[in-house]
């Protein structure tokens, strides 16, 4: 009886350790109104779900075909840039690309100058794991679009940094 109440407590103590931050936003005091439209310049397997995200948050998105030339009026880019993954969906298929990160960056630049515009962080699950809903692009997404102008009147969030 002992025993599994000290497991459950462990596991308990121990998953609390490693839990994902909430919004961050760095920068964008200066930021262009009405961006429409950007280029998601980082390769990644979840560029499929970033571009959606932002999409859906308003934005036209375009892709860089030869590195090193952008689209015809893309000005502005997105990185992405992941932090720690803290535990990985499973299946009885196995591993999925759905994972839990502390924190997942989007980082807009202007493409000309390299210029950062400004940074906009959240740590949780990049989709949809058994019970837990995954909205992490798209939450990081609409804050961006409320940021540069693009849905005026969007809720914003309680936790942002100067």
């Amino acid at each position: 009886m002992k025993k599994p109440l000290l497991i459950a407590l462990a596991l308990a103590l121990l998953s609390g350790c490693a839990a994902p931050q909430g919004l961050n936003v760095v920068g964008f005091r200066t930021a262009p109104q009405e961006v429409d439209t950007l280029t998601v310049i980082t390769d990644t397997p979840y560029r499929p779900e970033i571009q959606s995200a932002l999409q859906e948050a308003g934005f036209t998105i375009t892709r860089i075909i030869i590195p090193g030339q952008t689209p015809k009026g893309t000005k502005y880019g997105v990185f992405v840039s992941f932090g720690s993954m803290l535990d990985q969906c499973l299946h009885l298929t196995g591993p999925t690309r759905k994972a839990l990160y502390d924190q997942v960056t989007f980082e807009v630049v202007e493409i000309e100058t390299g210029a950062v515009i400004g940074t906009v962080s959240k740590g949780g699950w990049t989709g949809d794991c058994n019970v837990i809903e995954g909205r992490l692009f798209n939450d990081i997404a609409k804050e961006l679009a409320h940021l540069i102008g693009r849905n005026r009147g969007m809720a914003t969030y309680d936790n942002r940094t100067p």
